[in-house]
This record gives C-alpha cells, sequence and structure tokens, in this order.
C-alpha cells in the first residue's frame, strides 16, 4: 500500500529536480549573455582600432607599425590597409 507521506516526498523530490533544472536554465541563460556581452565589446574594440587604420597609414606609418601599436594581426591590418581610402591628391 502507497503511504501518503511516499507520495508527498516523491512530489517534493520531483519539484526539488524541477527547481534545480529551472536554476540550472536561469544559470546557463544569464552565463551565455555575459559571454554575448563580452564578445561584443572585444569586436566593438577591434573595429574601433580597424576604423583607425586609415589615419596611421596617412600620417606616413607602416603596416607592421599600425599592427604593433594597435596589438592587431599583421594580416588584419594588412587587409585594413588594401581596403584604405588612398591618400588625397594635394
Amino acid at each position: 500500500m502507497i503511504k501518503h507521506s511516499d507520495i508527498f516526498d516523491d512530489l517534493h523530490e520531483s519539484l526539488s529536480v524541477q527547481e534545480s533544472i529551472a536554476i540550472a536554465v536561469e544559470k546557463a541563460k544569464m552565463e551565455s549573455k555575459t559571454e554575448g556581452k563580452i564578445e561584443g565589446k572585444i569586436e566593438g574594440k577591434v573595429e574601433g582600432k580597424i576604423e583607425t587604420i586609415p589615419i596611421f597609414l596617412q600620417i606616413g606609418l607602416s603596416v607592421e607599425q599600425i599592427a604593433e601599436m594597435l596589438e592587431l594581426p599583421f594580416d588584419v591590418v594588412q587587409e585594413a590597409s588594401r581596403n584604405a581610402p588612398l591618400k588625397p591628391q594635394k
């Protein structure tokens, strides 16, 4: 025969598992949001650095100097320099 206390214990255990799952899901969502925010900030910083490359080229810095100064990979700076507008003719 099933006792009421056994049913209550099973129900209580089940709720605890469900609550644990809900907490784990919320925690994962928060971690995901945090990761997304961090990635967005990093991407924004890199984009900002890349936007400055044409300016540094115009004042005569080399691709190597720019890469070192901005702490960007050489190939990233080189690619951005290919897409940079040419220095205006006087």
